[in-house]
């Protein structure tokens, strides 16, 4: 029988969790070259940090659901879910009956929206 001690599964957390960042510095340096150049590596990896703080707080398990927070992060700012500038997402964060990840597809739909709206206001 394999018996894994806290320690090392510890370790595996720490392995896997770098991983993800790695991944997400890829991704984000892919899709929002421009922000990540404004804030050196060391401040996207201190973003992809923030974003994972804050989806637990809010519940959110799955890498994916994290990945498209830190999108809207780096849409609409790193504090969008509790900047006053939009109040819709700090509204969708505040229904506890939704599932976590239910509350990202929400938000993303949302999003696309207000954005939407937006470029209309811009263009008339």
């Amino acid at each position: 029988m394999l018996i894994i001690r806290k320690e090392q599964f510890r370790t595996f957390e720490k392995i896997a969790e770098k991983q993800f960042e790695d991944r997400m510095v890829v991704h984000l340096q892919k899709y929002f070259h421009e922000k990540c150049s404004e804030v050196g590596e060391e401040g996207v990896r201190g973003s992809i940090e923030k974003a994972v703080f804050r989806t637990r707080e809010l519940g959110l398990k799955m890498e994916y659901d994290i990945e498209r927070f830190l999108n809207h992060m780096y849409t609409l700012g790193f504090d969008f879910d509790t900047n006053l500038k939009f109040p819709w997402a700090e509204e969708v964060f505040s229904d506890p009956d939704v599932d976590p990840s239910e509350l990202m597809d929400i938000l993303s739909e949302r999003t696309q929206r207000e954005l939407e709206q937006e470029e209309e206001r811009k263009g008339q």
